[in-house]
Order: C-alpha cells, then sequence, then structure tokens
C-alpha cells in the first residue's frame, strides 16, 4: 500500500507521518531525506542533484594534464564532455542544419568560424539537459571566451592546471611510442621494462616529432599567446562575481591534482541541507 500525507504547513503532516510509522509499521519516505541520502552516499543521483547545470572549463598548456582531469569529471561526477572536435564532427554526420553550414566551411579547408562552435556548444549544452557539462577545445582565445559572454553561455567554474614550463617539457618530451601498435611509454612515468624496447614485441620505440623539445617549445609559445590571456580574463569575471576561478598546482601525481579538482565540487561535500 502506498499512501501520500498532503497538508498545509501547520496541520501536523509530521506527527500524523510518525503514528503510522510506530502503529502500523509504515515505511516513512521523505523527500528531503532521500536527497541528503543520495548526496551523502555520493549516488549518481546524488551528485546530478548537486551538480546540476554547471559548466566548467579546463585551462591548461599542452601536457598539463586536461586530458587525464577531464576524464575524472566524467567518470567521478558525471560531466557530459562537450569536446568541440566530436561536436564539429557529430553535427557533419547528422547532417544538421548546423552541421551542414560546417560542412560547407571545412570542405573550402577554411577554420570553422566561432559563431558557428558557438551555437554547436549551446546546442550540446540544451541537450545535456540539466547535467554538469565540461567544454573541451572551447575557447582557445580571448576573442572566443568574450563570444561566449556575448552570446549568454554561463561559464560556473574555470580551473587552470598551472605546471611551470620545464615539467611541461620532461614530461612532454619524455613520450616514447610503439609505432606498430601505438602503445605509449614515458621514460619517467612509465617507462617500458627494457629501455627503448616495447614491452611486448622487443622492438624499438619511437619519439615523436611532435615530442621534440623545439616543437613543444613552439608549442607553447602559441599557448602562451592565444590561450593564456583566458586565465587573465576569467580572473576579471570572477571579480565581477560571474564566474570561480582558481588555479590547481597540477605537477603532482595525477591522482593528487585529481583530489583537488573534486574537491573543488560540492558532490564532495556533505550538507546538512
Amino acid at each position: 500500500m502506498h499512501v501520500i500525507l498532503l497538508d498545509t504547513p501547520v496541520a501536523g503532516k509530521v506527527i500524523q507521518a510518525q503514528v503510522l510509522v510506530e502503529r502500523l509499521g509504515s515505511t516513512h519516505i521523505a523527500t528531503g531525506e532521500l536527497l541528503r541520502s543520495a548526496l551523502r552516499a555520493q549516488s549518481p543521483l546524488g551528485i546530478q542533484e548537486r551538480a546540476e547545470s554547471m559548466h566548467v572549463i579546463l585551462l591548461g598548456a599542452p601536457g598539463s594534464g586536461k586530458g587525464t582531469q577531464a576524464q575524472t569529471l566524467v567518470e567521478r561526477l558525471g560531466f557530459t564532455h562537450i569536446a568541440v572536435g566530436e561536436i564539429l564532427r557529430s553535427a557533419v554526420r547528422e547532417q544538421s542544419p548546423l552541421g551542414i553550414q560546417v560542412q560547407a566551411v571545412m570542405a573550402k579547408g577554411e577554420l570553422v568560424p566561432d559563431h558557428l562552435i558557438i551555437a554547436l556548444v549551446q546546442e550540446r549544452l540544451q541537450q545535456a539537459g540539466n547535467r554538469p557539462c565540461l567544454l573541451d577545445g572551447f575557447p582557445r582565445t580571448l576573442a572566443q571566451a568574450e563570444a561566449l559572454t556575448q552570446a549568454g553561455i554561463r561559464i560556473d567554474q574555470v580551473v587552470h592546471l598551472a605546471v611551470p614550463e620545464a615539467a611541461l617539457i620532461s614530461r612532454l618530451g619524455g613520450r616514447r611510442v610503439h609505432l606498430p601498435s601505438g602503445r605509449l611509454y614515458h621514460i619517467e612515468y612509465q617507462p617500458p621494462r627494457v629501455a627503448d624496447r616495447d614491452d611486448i614485441t622487443g622492438e624499438p620505440l619511437t619519439k615523436r616529432p611532435d615530442d621534440e623539445e623545439e616543437t613543444i617549445r613552439h608549442r607553447l609559445g602559441i599557448y602562451q599567446t592565444q590561450t593564456a590571456p583566458l586565465i587573465a580574463y576569467y580572473q576579471q569575471q570572477a571579480l565581477q562575481g560571474r564566474a570561480h576561478y582558481v588555479a590547481l598546482d597540477a605537477d603532482q601525481t595525477p591522482g593528487a591534482v585529481s583530489a583537488q579538482l573534486l574537491a573543488l565540487f560540492p558532490q564532495h561535500t556533505d550538507s546538512p541541507g
């Protein structure tokens, strides 16, 4: 038997509910307690209740660990991962009205203009509903960030993964790959059992051109010129109360950085209310 008690605020619903529990052994299902219990247990529904409609951006140079930490938010907190490259490809595959426009631009070998990307981001945010969302790969420039703001897309949390340049060069320059299989190693963080040899085949490992120091420094230079100004922009947004901004010390193990990242979100803080 399922029973609902309806009342006005002073009608004594709580007292009568207690009578049913004590006299008849009814199970008392109180909505407020259900929500608090879900949050304490960190169940997927509890996480969604606390994190609904949150929009997050991760900022960081190549090698700062954005991909790893993005995966943490997706797996641990149920974030919708909005990767600009993927939504462009998806729109083209689906031949949506925006996708047809994107395809026409790409067919000419031109860069997809910001207004089309923003329209696709808005569309994907709407599809995500109340789920928290992580923007990946956009914005990359100050102009794009300003365009997001002008389009009315709210950014709640900006997280900067801060890593010294020397550490970034070490991280990126230490990567090695077994070309036939694509297996990746790192001479410091994930070394092969035998130096410069694939663990499975024993074949030589290769350092990709993208991982040469000269190329790495060039990539970091582009980041400093195009993307680093976003840090100052979102710091200003935070001062104006339009977003939260925080810089994390990301020159640590991935697990330690993940712990810092997860601690930023209320999903991991028990609340009495």
